[in-house]
């Protein structure tokens, strides 16, 4: 019954990402031609920029996510509910110290150093930077839902969250197109005030209805328990820092290296062949909080058939890369269509091939975390974060490699895990 109902999940999962996909693959020509190239990226960057802030929850999420799996598989709904009121009040808390924070730093920030960019002057991107900032902490509390859901076995809500977002998004723009100025401040309000406002009225329905026993109430915050979710978030915290440095700061370095266009044609590409390692993370995800509780009830002979069999689905995978690779500049041109951008064969090539190595390393990084055996993780998590920008350097200025270079470097660094991991 567990396996049926865990590949019902995979399956409306499945079917709403790809529906996410192509809305995805529908925003980037429309985003271009809403702001330019180079506002694109400036987007792309500024994202990134904040998206470091979520260091700050110290992997709260993740560590609420197993202890809550771990509560629900024992059916302790008064343990699920000072779980959920504790992470809620930290996370709260973290994000009024972040806008504090940001506020006080920002008046000596030069955004246009630290964008690379002319196009707008500093106070004007300053602006754009805090609005960015503001949508994000309030997405950084609400999203708390969707990591419930998560331990509820019920990742495919969130996915349909954000299916329901991109949508709106997607109409937004396309409505914009013609009625406003396209200003970059407008598509920051575009791309964040649709999860937001979704992602209240779903806590809002889930608290006062299906999981009223366990909707947070400041009298069920316990301080004993802060240590149960920040103690496994810490070790998450590692991980995720290793994500933010090898994913957010990609962009960063790029920007520095080669300016704003180079991150969107970098974008444009990885968009492209990462739809193979998100359907990985799909499957995996799904499977993350059943390993939880497969394992809390010593069920390891489950947990190791799903990874054999995850295996053998990342090789079917390879031809499919392959195939993407020879047709790659096809769909460009098709998917692009007047905001088309050269794209180097070479840069196609080295992001196939850390898709595939990382749609691999996805197994054993999700199967680690459904187990909570995240030691070795961490120290190569730390690894990857102190040899990866160094490599990236060194690849551009000593050896004259392009964006690739940068890419060779995330190349390497999953390598190091994929040693490590199995």
């Amino acid at each position: 019954l567990v396996n049926k109902q865990i590949k019902i999940q995979v399956l409306l999962s499945f079917g709403i990402k790809v529906l996410s996909l192509i809305i995805n693959f529908l925003l980037v020509p429309l985003t271009i031609s809403y702001v330019g190239v180079e506002s694109y990226g400036i987007w792309l960057v500024l994202s990134s920029i904040i998206a470091w802030f979520s260091m700050f929850d110290m992997g709260l999420g993740h560590g609420l996510r197993n202890r809550l799996s771990q509560s629900i598989a024992n059916s302790n709904l008064i343990l699920s509910r000072e779980y959920i009121s504790t992470a809620y009040l930290i996370i709260s808390l973290i994000s009024v110290f972040i806008i504090i924070l940001f506020l006080a730093l920002n008046n000596y920030l030069d955004w246009n150093l630290i964008l690379n960019t002319e196009i707008l002057n500093s106070s004007k991107l300053s602006e754009i930077a805090i609005l960015t900032v503001l949508f994000f902490c309030l997405q950084f509390v609400l999203r708390l839902i969707t990591i419930i859901l998560t331990a509820n076995s019920l990742p495919i809500v969130s996915s349909a969250v954000n299916l329901v977002s991109n949508i709106v998004i997607l109409g937004m723009l396309y409505i914009a197109q013609d009625r406003l100025d396209h200003s970059l401040l407008q598509l920051v309000i575009i791309y964040s005030a649709p999860s937001a406002i979704l992602l209240f009225v779903l806590s809002v329905l889930l608290f006062s209805f299906k999981y009223r026993a366990m909707r947070p109430s400041i009298t069920h915050v316990k301080v004993r328990h802060m240590h149960k979710i920040m103690g496994l978030g810490s070790k998450f915290f590692f991980l995720q820092l290793e994500v933010l440095v090898i994913f957010q700061a990609t962009n960063i370095i790029i920007t520095q290296l080669f300016g704003l266009t180079e991150v969107a044609i970098f974008n444009i590409v990885y968009k492209y062949f990462g739809t193979i390692q998100i359907i990985f993370a799909i499957i995996m995800n799904v499977y993350w909080s059943e390993i939880t509780k497969a394992i809390e009830k010593d069920n390891l002979t489950w947990v190791k058939v799903i990874i054999r069999k995850m295996k053998i689905r990342w090789y079917y995978s390879i031809p499919i890369a392959i195939t993407m690779l020879i047709f790659s500049d096809i769909f460009y041109k098709i998917w692009l269509s007047d905001n088309y951008i050269a794209i180097p064969f070479v840069l196609s090539l080295t992001v196939c091939v850390f898709v595939l190595v990382a749609s691999l390393n996805s197994i054993y990084e999700y199967s680690l975390n459904g187990a909570g055996k995240l030691g070795i993780m961490m120290i190569s998590a730390v690894i990857s974060v102190v040899i990866y920008v160094p490599i990236a350097y060194v690849n551009v200025k000593i050896f004259g490699f392009g964006v690739e270079g940068v890419v060779l470097a995330m190349i390497l660094v999953q390598l190091i895990n994929l040693l490590v991991l199995p």
